[in-house]
């Protein structure tokens, strides 16, 4: 039994946990607390509500409108989970390419896992995570995985050799970039 004086809490502290949440239940509360008929009312329909879920009485519409927000929720996860580099389109990635101000084959290194993670300037990933609107640290995941090199079809004797992951600055000076170039996007602060 609460005390006459109890504080609202007191009250509807004791009313959630009553074995019995019956409309019985209700009425004894509301004749015993009468200035506090709203909120507890209110309660007794939220509780009676979880009851229902828990219950699996979810009307239909409800259950339509979780359905499709679970849908874009998963859409959405599996979008994100996907490196912001590996579902770059080649249209894409020449837009990356004038963004970033660097030749179409930089890209495609980095598309490739071609490239060194630690040698690239933070201030150049920085630049490139908000292009691709991902992070840094994403970034660096991406790349600290093992390359993938695009198939490519070429007529020749020999199998092509695999040059492996290179440095920043070797895939700049390979692109065909001059030294002054290369220094800017060699540097370090932001």
């Amino acid at each position: 039994m609460i005390r006459p004086e109890a504080t609202l809490e007191d009250v509807l502290d004791a009313f959630s946990m009553e074995a019995e949440m019956g409309s019985a239940t209700l009425q004894r509360y509301l004749n015993d607390y009468p200035q506090f008929s709203d909120e507890l009312i209110d309660l007794s329909n939220e509780i009676y509500q979880f009851s229902n879920v828990e219950q699996g009485e979810l009307p239909s519409a409800d259950r339509e409108r979780i359905g499709a927000v679970l849908a874009q929720f998963r859409s959405a996860a599996s979008r994100s989970s996907q490196p912001a580099l590996e579902r770059l389109s080649p249209a894409r990635q020449r837009e990356l390419s004038q963004a970033l101000g660097v030749p179409r084959q930089v890209i495609f290194a980095f598309v490739e896992r071609g490239v060194i993670a630690n040698s690239v300037p933070g201030r150049f990933l920085a630049r490139m995570a908000e292009a691709l609107q991902s992070t840094v640290s994403d970034l660096r995941t991406y790349l600290s995985q093992e390359p993938q090199r695009a198939v490519r079809y070429a007529k020749a004797d020999d199998k092509p050799l695999d040059p492996g992951q290179v440095p920043f600055e070797q895939l700049l000076r390979d692109a065909g970039l001059s030294e002054a170039q290369a220094a800017e996007f060699l540097k370090e602060e932001l």
